[in-house]
């Protein structure tokens, strides 16, 4: 089967209810905003896809490449959008008042390389960077932003982190909403390492945003 096909002679109908998507084993069946069905075939067991693959999705599929395999993100819950819509608010309208360069929100594809394509929760573009900003983010942001989950925690910590390091990303952050905890990530030498870890209360300082500071307790308003 190829990566993906279209599932009209099929009638998941009754399977996938009003759900736009279900994951089944190595398989998500999508529809998108048109109503057509599809089924991805995704073997990260046997196969190491590369962007060619990840573009080939139907839009709006759900997956990041991650040294290339394609991992499943599923739609957050309302309070890690709370804590993103209140982060987008302090960091872009700082950004924007200081004509400082871009900030994104997911879902904005950023290409690192071949085997890895993310969308960060936010990100930030320095203006001496901006070349990168194209159809889409080719190379590393200044600031990569992730907001915890149960079901990416691990991965965010672990290969997003080191690929982020490894491209040049400058700043990283972890937000994580049950603890009410932020862990900054400065890089040195193209690895990420532990500046500041602020739980419930704080000044939380970038370095990637000059003179960006922000009071944590904000983000969980």
């Amino acid at each position: 089967m190829p990566l993906v096909v279209a599932a009209k002679e099929f009638d998941f109908e009754r399977l996938m209810g009003n759900q736009s998507q279900l994951v089944l084993e190595a398989q998500l069946l999508y529809r998108n905003s048109r109503g057509e069905v599809y089924v991805a075939s995704i073997d990260n067991e046997n196969h190491h896809y590369t962007v060619a693959d990840y573009l080939s999705l139907p839009e709006g599929a759900p997956f990041q490449l991650i040294k290339n395999k394609l991992i499943y993100m599923p739609s957050p819950f309302v309070l890690h959008q709370m804590i993103l819509g209140n982060l987008h608010l302090l960091i872009g309208s700082y950004v924007k008042q200081h004509k400082l360069g871009f900030v994104g929100i997911a879902p904005l594809d950023v290409h690192f390389d071949e085997a890895n394509v993310f969308q960060p929760d936010l990100l930030f573009i320095s203006n001496d960077r901006m070349d990168i900003l194209q159809k889409w983010v080719y190379g590393a942001p200044d600031l990569v932003v992730e907001i915890l989950s149960k079901g990416t925690a691990k991965i965010d910590r672990s290969d997003k982190m080191e690929v982020c390091g490894q491209h040049g990303v400058r700043e990283y952050w972890l937000i994580d909403p049950k603890k009410q905890r932020i862990e900054v990530y400065e890089n040195e030498k193209n690895k990420l390492h532990l500046s500041q870890k602020i739980e419930k209360t704080g000044l939380v300082t970038s370095a990637a945003v000059p003179g960006f500071s922000f009071e944590l307790t904000t983000l969980f308003e």
